[in-house]
């Protein structure tokens, strides 16, 4: 009986996977391709550091600047899913998280320095050293679906895209004063959240490096921004809670190299870049914030470039 049952159920699953590759439009005059593909990459990502702005000085000599404030590179996972529908289009669903960027600076510390917060400077006891903190984390996600176009000379696939983006932009800074105990003098927290449309385009080459075949990708949205920003102080003695709505850019652009393994499964690795304007970075706040005024205001004139290297397997079946 168990036997029976199991030889029903693969001979059902042999016929619907069978349907749905005869369901598949051979839309691009080839061999009707795998339905289902499911890729996991692993992206290290640099990004760039905020705009100058004084965080500790001595009369006019610069001390601490949070440009200095560099978070490097940091490794997070993406997933996507792509189903092939039976008229030759692509369905994309995919999901990616950065959420470990970082950044301190610090001063042993010295006579005659001062904090700048806001429009005022705090002056600050020459045996308190001073650290700032930076941390910043990312997610997006997105669905998107692919139209193929045809250039045989130049491409082998090419497809137009069009989505849905969602990202989020989290950001943290924190200033210390060392002492004993630690205190904090000054905290920003502010949030990116974006949606809306994107464009793109993606493709494989027609030209070929030995079995390797070579692909790239680009697309870019301006999306609907909900910034919001939260500071205090204790040097200050006061907090705000500010919001903004605003348009934001994002664009993302990447090229790849794809060694197929088996018929099923292929390696790959590439190079991408991301962009990201008008949005609020926290180190960015502090000259906009009136902590005791409430005069303050989001400022979303920061921008963010982060570019690095990923690799990652597709599985298709």
């Amino acid at each position: 009986m168990r036997s029976t049952l199991w030889t029903a159920l693969t001979l059902s699953l042999t016929a619907i996977t069978a349907q749905a590759q005869d369901d598949c439009c051979c839309y691009y005059r080839q061999p009707c391709p795998q339905v289902w593909t499911v890729s996991a990459d692993a992206v290290a990502l640099e990004r760039s550091s905020p705009r100058h702005q004084v965080l500790l000085q001595n009369g006019t000599t610069v001390l601490a600047d949070a440009h200095d404030l560099q978070p490097g590179f940091e490794v997070g996972p993406r997933m996507t899913l792509v189903r092939r529908t039976r008229y030759g289009w692509d369905m994309e669903f995919s999901f990616f998280q950065l959420d470990g960027w970082e950044a301190s600076l610090q001063d042993a510390g010295g006579a005659g320095r001062s904090a700048v917060f806001g429009t005022a400077t705090y002056p600050i006891a020459s045996t308190d050293p001073f650290q700032g903190l930076y941390t910043s984390e990312f997610m997006n996600a997105e669905a998107n679906v692919r139209i193929p176009i045809y250039e045989e000379n130049v491409f082998q696939e090419l497809s137009f895209l069009v989505g849905f983006r969602y990202a989020n932009l989290k950001e943290r800074f924190q200033a210390n004063l060392l002492s004993s105990p630690a205190t904090s003098v000054w905290e920003t927290d502010a949030e990116n959240r974006m949606y809306g449309l994107q464009i793109g385009a993606d493709g494989l080459l027609t030209y070929q490096i030995g079995p390797m075949r070579i692909g790239g990708l680009a697309k870019a949205g301006v999306f609907y921004n909900r910034s919001k920003v939260a500071n205090s102080s204790s040097l200050a003695g006061g907090s705000e809670t500010l919001a903004n709505e605003d348009p934001a850019f994002l664009g993302e652009v990447g090229l790849s190299l794809l060694l197929p393994v088996t018929k099923h499964l292929t390696v790959r690795g590439g190079y991408e870049c991301m962009w990201l304007q008008t949005v609020a970075l926290a180190p960015e706040q502090i000259p906009n914030s009136s902590l005791v005024g409430g005069n303050g205001q989001v400022n979303t004139h920061g921008d963010v470039f982060a570019h690095g290297a990923f690799v990652g397997l597709d599985l298709s079946f």
